[in-house]
């Protein structure tokens, strides 16, 4: 078959048609080695041969050795392929600048932005605007050439979402900024300590946690991807750790009633039971007094979603009598504020499915009656994600709360280091009035009522995460 393969591969036709379009491009130091030859008494075609390129090029080089020399004489500019003014000159450099303007307006709002819109954006303006340019460009009818020259030129290039914009920064900058000051306020108050700060979130394991790419050879039709058949079937995993990196016990979720008594010997994991495989109201009270723990000789602060089981009254006096205040994530914004959005739950992930395609791969399986593959044991999925969970780098925990606004140090040293507040962040617009109001609390050492702020209400925020029973936001990545 192999034979097959690299037979029907070497009979396959070329494309002359692409061959002649391939462009290449040449650094300094292979021009000027080619020049040198020419110098040493060569012909320009017998160094064109040398050196696999056409005469033509050969001769304009040497035409231009002074200027690349020059260049080459300059270390900022030794890495330079094209003297200035080379290449050919972009059609229409007033369009591309309002296309590219049009795109940075389209991105800002977080606007969703195809190719076809591009040109044909494109074509509008030319057309509009274009004036005495589309007398002297009447062929210009945005290519896919000119498209990609364009890309090329502006550094633009199609991305796949990492967040789905459910909210615009306006509406978010109010509720970011509410949570932020009341985070510093505990912390100023209660003089909390970073082992005294936490965070959790429920995550979805699937017992197929297999990709949906694969290695493949060019041609294939079918490119089956083997699985136990139980993509649909999952646990629920409650991971937390705290502000210094210590790391809690999973907590782990498993659907129905059956108590499993070999998950008693998997040391470093908490598991129950529910009947649809989702965190609770009893659930939730197991986790604080088993996970987070009721030993505790000064007050602690637990930063979460809004899921109704979090901010159920039965919680709130569980949690008083945990000494322990809550922060809740507004609705919208775990994927901005929760360290476990932000940085644990995607690396958790990749090392518990590289865990699972390991024992995949390795050996034959036990099967069913049917002949179908059964799925790995609860005992090995909780090994395997005590395994995952150990993977997840102490330093990333750490970080995770410092660029959620949670860790900072009180003397707003710190502050630009929040994720939303970067150059490249959601809210960079609204930067400079969040960190002048993290400010003023730090001068009042965290009185809240020096600083007028509108707190999202809690049915505000249970209606943002209803539509998932997880509390897992839309955005949250499961890759």
């Amino acid at each position: 078959m192999a034979d097959d393969r690299r037979r029907k591969r070497d009979l396959s036709p070329v494309d002359d048609d692409n061959k002649r379009r391939k462009l290449h491009s040449y650094t300094l130091e292979f021009k000027l080695n080619a020049i040198s030859e020419v110098k040493k008494g060569k012909s320009k075609e017998a160094t064109a041969r040398k050196f696999g390129v056409a005469p033509k090029r050969i001769r304009e080089w040497y035409k231009q050795e002074e200027k690349l020399k020059a260049m080459a004489s300059h270390s900022s500019q030794s890495q330079r392929k094209r003297l200035d003014g080379g290449g050919r000159r972009p059609l229409l450099d007033t369009l591309e600048e309002r296309v590219y303007e049009w795109i940075e307006s389209m991105r800002s709002r977080r606007l969703r932005v195809t190719r076809k819109m591009v040109k044909r954006e494109a074509l509008k303006i030319f057309s509009n605007e274009g004036g005495q340019d589309y007398d002297s460009n009447p062929e210009f009818v945005a290519s896919n050439g000119w498209l990609r020259n364009f890309f090329n030129r502006h550094r633009i290039t199609l991305r796949q979402k990492t967040t789905v914009c459910q909210k615009l920064p306006d509406v978010l900058a109010p509720k970011v900024s509410s949570y932020l000051l009341y985070v510093r306020s505990k912390r100023l108050k209660l003089n909390l300590t970073l082992q005294n700060m936490g965070a959790m979130d429920e995550t979805p394991i699937w017992l197929d946690m297999g990709a949906d790419s694969t290695v493949d050879f060019v041609g294939n039709k079918s490119v089956p991807i083997k699985t136990t058949g139980h993509e649909k079937s999952r646990v629920t995993v409650v991971l937390a750790a705290k502000a210094n990196g210590s790391k809690l016990p999973p907590f782990i979720v498993f659907k129905g009633k059956r108590v499993d008594k070999g998950l008693e010997k998997v040391t470093g994991v908490v598991c129950a039971y529910s009947k649809n495989g989702w965190m609770n109201e009893n659930l939730t009270h197991t986790w604080l007094n088993k996970v987070w723990g009721s030993l505790a000789f000064s007050r602690r602060l637990l930063c979460w979603d809004a899921y109704r089981c979090h901010i159920q009254d039965s919680t709130k006096q569980l949690l008083s009598k945990l000494k322990t205040d809550a922060a809740v994530i507004p609705g919208g914004c775990t994927s901005l504020l929760q360290a476990p959005d932000v940085s644990w739950n995607k690396p958790f992930k990749t090392y518990y499915r590289e865990i699972y395609e390991d024992w995949l791969n390795d050996g034959e399986k036990a099967t069913t009656k049917g002949g179908n593959m059964k799925p790995p044991t609860r005992v090995q999925l909780a090994t395997w994600v005590k395994a995952a969970w150990d993977k997840v780098p102490t330093e990333l925990i750490k970080k995770s709360f410092l660029v959620c606004g949670v860790s900072n140090a009180i003397d707003n040293s710190e502050d630009k280091d929040i994720n939303v507040l970067k150059p490249d962040g959601i809210l960079y617009d609204s930067r400079d009035d969040i960190l002048s109001k993290l400010q003023k609390l730090t001068e009042a050492k965290g009185d809240l009522s020096s600083i007028t702020e509108t707190v999202p209400t809690e049915e505000e925020d249970v209606e943002a995460t209803a539509e998932n029973e997880l509390g897992v936001d839309e955005d949250d990545d499961f890759d």
